[in-house]
């Protein structure tokens, strides 16, 4: 047995652009169902009806002052 490097077959690259994919057919009931959500404005009603759930920013607010020693006196308690 000899040193050296053997020769390997490369693997191929594992990209697939996406509009290579087959794109799967759809039901008609839902094409219909969705056509009809979308003439009579669904998403937009479910987004003023649902809008106020969220906040006008991301994340948590502060804690309040007022609360922060009380929960440092039960942490340190129960810690």
């Amino acid at each position: 047995m000899s040193m050296g490097k053997r020769k390997r077959d490369r693997q191929p690259a594992m990209w697939v652009t996406t509009t290579d994919l087959p794109t799967a057919a759809s039901h008609p009931f839902y094409r219909r169902l969705n056509q009809l959500l979308r003439e009579h404005g669904f998403d937009d009603f479910v987004e003023a009806q649902c809008a106020g759930f969220y906040a006008a920013t991301m994340g948590r607010g502060e804690v309040q002052t007022v609360v922060k020693p009380g929960v440092a006196r039960t942490a340190s308690r129960n810690g």
